[in-house]
């Protein structure tokens, strides 16, 4: 019979906290618009104001309508973030985590975070190359 020598290193050997690494994608959770980790890496408000095409880190949806959020800046204290909203109008603007986190779409359902979402040029996002 065959053994695997294969090992799987469970230990965190850098000095970032655990909670601020990402989870393997089974246990991450959709529901979790920006958890501590993600938080971590997006610029505070304002640090991109001067960036011409700053990079959108974080995107949440409707699952059951066409709303989208994408977040360049986020205030973990204050759980406000600052992004471009596609919608009826869509518009760069200051977005409450409190607020998205009790709004519902019209068939009852959450906001979700994209689990899948790769850090992606604002610019791509508003010439609609990627949704």
């Amino acid at each position: 019979m065959a053994h695997s020598t294969r090992t799987t290193n469970t230990t965190n050997t850098t000095n970032i906290p655990r909670e601020h690494t990402r989870p393997e994608l089974a246990s991450d959770d959709a529901h979790d618009l920006v958890p501590p980790w993600l938080a971590a890496i997006i610029p505070a408000l304002e640090a991109t104001k001067n960036e011409p095409d700053p990079l959108v880190h974080v995107k949440l949806f409707t699952p059951d309508a066409g709303w989208m959020w994408y977040l360049t800046e986020y205030d973990d204290a204050k759980r406000l973030a600052y992004g471009f909203v596609r919608c009826q109008d869509p518009e760069m603007r200051y977005i409450s985590l409190r607020e998205l986190g009790a709004l519902r779409g019209p068939k009852g359902l959450l906001i979700e975070r994209d689990l899948f979402w790769q850090a992606t040029p604002l610019s791509r996002i508003r010439c609609g190359e990627v949704r």
